[in-house]
């Protein structure tokens, strides 16, 4: 899997973390269809490629698995779960850790990643 500084500390399970990752990181535009191969079902999520690098984080989580919060994963984990309605990682992310970790040196990336995401 690929290494970055959003994933340290995180308890995965490699396998599916691995092939959404995969899935995922390559671009913005996503595709789920069905295994069953006589079902024409297909889903398209569109976010933005920051965002959709974050998304096994995102989906590890939702999995019941642990994560440590960080400044390059706190806002696109924000955009996520309020984007797919996870409220508690949302409510976690903008009312306990941003607050916590919002201090000068902190608020430029801050601001550029919310402009990213245009909240």
């Amino acid at each position: 899997a690929q290494q970055n500084k959003g994933k340290a500390g995180i308890k995965k399970n490699n396998n599916r973390s691995r092939s959404i990752e995969r899935q995922y990181s390559s671009g913005s535009k996503t595709s789920h269809e069905s295994s069953n191969s006589n079902a024409e079902y297909k889903v398209d999520i569109y976010v933005p490629a920051l965002a959709a690098r974050h998304i096994p984080l995102f989906l590890d989580y939702v999995y019941g698995s642990s994560l440590k919060l960080t400044t390059t994963t706190a806002p696109p984990l924000r955009y996520l779960s309020n984007r797919f309605d996870c409220r508690d990682l949302h409510k976690e992310v903008s009312s306990r850790f941003i607050p916590r970790d919002l201090e000068l040196n902190t608020a430029p990336q801050y601001c550029t990643i919310a402009d990213e995401f245009k909240d």
